[in-house]
C-alpha cells in the first residue's frame, strides 16, 4: 500500500496519506482517529466482508444480534441503528447517497493498481418472475424514496470493490440473519490481522498457532519471548479445563519449558509483557503478504522490550512482505521505534485535528525527528 485515502468512514471524513512505508507508526491525541484508521485498513484488506464489519461493530459494542422472537421492525432498525455507527455523524443519508470509501494505491510487481473497497446502506425492491421464481429483478431506491415502515422495501449493505476499472458488488441483507445475496461473487481479500489494545487473544491464539506449527516460523515464536524471558525453550498450547460461571469447558492455553526441566508453565500466569509478545509475534507470522495492525504497541512492554520486538518485527515483516501500521501514545514507544529503524523503512505518521478534520503529517526527516525526540519536543 503505497498511499490511503479514507472518505466518511467515522470522524475520518476526508482522510488521506500520501506516501506509506513497509512500517508505520501513527501518533496523535486520544480520539483523534488512530484506532479508526487501523479499522478502515482492515475494511479495505478484508475487501468489505461482514466478518470484518461485524468484528468491529462488536469490539465498540454495537448490538446487531437479537431475540428471533423480536418483530422484523425493530429488527432492522436495530441492524441499521449498528452500522451507522460506521458512517460519519451516523448521517443515514449520506450512508444511502455516498457510503464510506477507502481507496489505496497498491503496488503489484512493476505497475501500481488504484483499488478502491465502497461500504453503502442500500434501500431496495426485489421482484421475480411468477414463470421463474428464480429470476429476481433488484430495483435500488434514492434516499428520497420510502424510508423505514413499507413493507416492500428491503434494507442491506452494499459492499463495492474497484480495481481500476474492474468492480464487484456484494449485497448483505439486514433486518434478519444477516446474509449474502450474491453468492457467486468471491471477494479477494489479503491477509490481515488487528492486534487491539490490551489484547491477549486466548481464543484466537491457538488458532494462529496451529497455522504455523510444525513450520520454520514456529521457531520464531520463542525467539521472541526470549526478549523478557531467555530461558524459554519451547512453546506449546495445551487443552486445559476450566470452570467458567455456568459449565465446564475445555480451551487451549500456552505453555512453555526451560532448559532441563520437564514441568510446563502457564503462559498466561507469566505476566502480560509476554502474553502481549505471544499476540503480536503469532498475528505477525500469520500476516504474510498482508498487512499487521497494531493498537497501542507499548501496552505492557517496557521500553527495552519495545526495542527488540521493533527490530523482530522490522526483521520478519522484510521477509514475510508483510506491511505494519501500529498506533501508540507513548515518548518510548517512538524513541524505540526510530532506535530500531536501521534501514529507513519505517514511517512516523501524526493525526491531527484541524477546525473538526482529521489530517495527517509524516515525519520524513530521520535527523530532525532523533532531534524532536531528545529535546522533549512534542511529536505525539
Amino acid at each position: 500500500m503505497k498511499s490511503i485515502y479514507i472518505k466518511n468512514y467515522k470522524n475520518l471524513k476526508d482522510f488521506k496519506i500520501d506516501s506509506l512505508s513497509k512500517i508505520n507508526l501513527i501518533v496523535g491525541k486520544n480520539n483523534v482517529g488512530k484506532s479508526t484508521l487501523l479499522e478502515a485498513i482492515s475494511i479495505f484488506a478484508s475487501g468489505g466482508n461482514i466478518i470484518s464489519l461485524r468484528e468491529i461493530l462488536d469490539i465498540r459494542g454495537e448490538v446487531y444480534d437479537f431475540p428471533y422472537s423480536l418483530e422484523q421492525d425493530k429488527k432492522l432498525e436495530r441492524h441499521i441503528s449498528s452500522f451507522l455507527s460506521l458512517i460519519s455523524d451516523r448521517d443515514i443519508e449520506l450512508f444511502i447517497d455516498n457510503g464510506i470509501s477507502i481507496i489505496c494505491d497498491i503496488s503489484n510487481d512493476e505497475t501500481i493498481l488504484k483499488k478502491e473497497v465502497e461500504v453503502k446502506l442500500v434501500k431496495y425492491i426485489e421482484t421475480s418472475d411468477s414463470n421463474n421464481l428464480q429470476n429476481i429483478k433488484r430495483q435500488f431506491l434514492s434516499n428520497e424514496d420510502p424510508m423505514l415502515g413499507d413493507p416492500n422495501v428491503e434494507y442491506g449493505i452494499l459492499v463495492k470493490n474497484k480495481i481500476n476499472n474492474d468492480f464487484q458488488d456484494v449485497l448483505y441483507k439486514l433486518g434478519g440473519r444477516i446474509r449474502q445475496l450474491l453468492p457467486n461473487i468471491i471477494q479477494k481479500t489479503k491477509p490481515y490481522e488487528l492486534v487491539r489494545t490490551n489484547e491477549i487473544s486466548r481464543n484466537k491464539n491457538p488458532e494462529l498457532f496451529d497455522k504455523i506449527s510444525l513450520t520454520p516460523l514456529e521457531k520464531e515464536i520463542v525467539t521472541a519471548l526470549k526478549i523478557i524471558e531467555p530461558n524459554i525453550e519451547d512453546i506449546n498450547f495445551l487443552t486445559e479445563e476450566s470452570l467458567s460461571r455456568f459449565n465446564r469447558m475445555e480451551e487451549r492455553v500456552p505453555f512453555v519449558v526451560f532448559p532441563l526441566s520437564s514441568k510446563k508453565l502457564r503462559l498466561t500466569s507469566m505476566g502480560d509483557g509476554l502474553n502481549r509478545i505471544l499476540t503480536i509475534i503469532l498475528a505477525l507470522l500469520n500476516s504474510k503478504d498482508g498487512f499487521l495492525l497494531i493498537d497501542e504497541f507499548e501496552n505492557g512492554l517496557h521500553y527495552t522490550v519495545q526495542t527488540q520486538l521493533w527490530k523482530i518485527i522490522y526483521q520478519l515483516s522484510e521477509k514475510l512482505n508483510i506491511q505494519v501500521f501500529a498506533t501508540t501514545h507513548s515518548d518510548d514507544c517512538i524513541k524505540s521505534f526510530i532506535e530500531s529503524d536501521t534501514e529507513n523503512k519505517g514511517k512516523l505518521i501524526r493525526l491531527e485535528d484541524i477546525d473538526g478534520d482529521i489530517k495527517s503529517i509524516a515525519f520524513n526527516d530521520k535527523e530532525r525527528l532523533n532531534f524532536a525526540i531528545q529535546n522533549n519536543i512534542e511529536v505525539r
